[in-house]
């Protein structure tokens, strides 16, 4: 069996990967937009996580056949690329910043990366979620292990093909969202990256993936264009308004206690009444449940104006230390924020939940001091 992706050609699966495709959880990332609402700014944006998935379960396949995984360990990890964002909510990134500040206790205790929330979500999915449970049968914990990087740390070339400084996801999204955006920032040579990978043998039983001398060029062509897809688009300032103003609909509706918007976005461990909500919900139905209740909440009107395109335009940018020793940390806490966010109002007379104080840091690549050193001399010396 086969399906047409406009970025890879003719993707195969087979009858294992048909029932996971065409399981609940897997069909409800039609509903949920790989980058939100940036259709606002690139009409053609308007792709899924669901096609995003198909891609990363063809590209991981191939990095481990390329990388000498065979047999069942290749089954896993492409069925870990295909169900790897299963724990997505409503416009993707989106949600993560509802879910960051409604969720912190709960992190903060068990000292979980905000960024990492999602993916515990994604593992609660696939451990919970009966249909998966009957698929997937004795694979679930082997397919967790290769998602989940808050309980499990060691680096092998099966976990660095679903998460790491080359996987799959990246390989993959560069060039969806370059393609449907109409931009040709991320585009780079994919066939020279994959047949330059190569598997590299690390201390204490660990590996990673790396790359060969002939395709370093390849490798830094994709560098270079998640460079610019991140200025260009990803950060492109229309579109940040409206990743941020749906966020800000969000929390108000949440703190408002729309429907169970609130318990939506506060996660407290894996529960299966929680993950039951959160498969729930759609962009589309987490648009509804803000409106159903009345259009004249704070919330509903941020939603209003992004069904207009009335949105919030970037007005002024200036570095942090410039605003006094107050803000001199660099760092902003959410009430730091919504204090220059009412200064700001009062200031110019406008609606408070119009202006928006986007922090963004940018800082230069650096080694990662948990990265081991590479021989340069050997031949596949260079890695990812």
């Amino acid at each position: 069996m086969e399906v047409r992706c406009p970025i890879h050609g003719l993707i195969s699966y087979n009858a294992l990967e048909e029932r996971v495709i065409n399981s609940r959880v897997m069909q409800r990332l039609r509903g949920i937009r790989q980058l939100a609402m940036a259709c606002l700014v690139y009409p053609g944006a308007v792709h899924t996580r669901f096609d995003h998935s198909l891609g990363v379960m063809h590209v991981a396949g191939t990095m481990a056949e390329l990388l000498g995984l065979r047999g069942e360990e290749w089954q896993n990890i492409r069925l870990a690329g295909l169900l790897h964002d299963v724990g997505h909510g409503p416009f993707s990134h989106v949600s993560e910043i509802p879910l960051a500040v409604l969720s912190a206790n709960y992190a903060e205790r068990r000292a979980i990366d905000l960024e990492k929330l999602h993916e515990c979500i994604t593992v609660d999915v696939i451990n919970h979620d009966h249909e998966l449970r009957e698929i997937l049968e004795g694979r679930r914990e082997a397919i967790a292990r290769l998602i989940d990087s808050v309980k499990y740390l060691g680096r092998t070339v099966a976990r660095q093909i679903i998460s790491g400084p080359l996987d799959a996801d990246k390989l993959d999204y560069l060039l969806r969202d370059s393609h449907f955006c109409g931009v040709k920032y991320g585009v780079y040579d994919l066939e020279r990256v994959l047949n330059g990978l190569t598997p590299i043998s690390e201390a204490a039983s660990e590996s990673s993936v790396g790359i060969k001398h002939e395709s370093v060029w390849a490798v830094e062509q994709h560098l270079m264009a998640r460079y610019h897809m991140t200025i260009q688009v990803y950060r492109h300032r229309v579109r940040r308004s409206t990743d941020l103003l749906l966020a800000r609909a969000a929390l108000l509706a949440a703190q408002a206690e729309i429907a169970d918007i609130a318990d939506l976005y506060t996660y407290s461990g894996p529960r299966k009444a929680f993950t039951e909500r959160w498969l729930s919900y759609s962009d589309y139905g987490l648009l509804c449940a803000i409106m159903r209740n009345g259009r004249a909440s704070r919330a509903a009107k941020l939603v209003s104006c992004l069904n207009s395109r009335a949105l919030s335009f970037s007005v002024l940018s200036i570095p942090l230390d410039r605003l006094g020793t107050f803000y001199q940390s660099r760092v902003l806490t959410p009430a730091e924020q919504q204090e220059l966010e009412k200064r700001v109002a009062n200031k110019c007379s406008v609606d408070r939940d119009r202006v928006i104080v986007d922090v963004v840091r940018t800082e230069p690549p650096r080694p990662s001091s948990s990265e081991p050193a590479i021989d340069l001399d050997r031949d596949y010396a260079l890695r990812a």
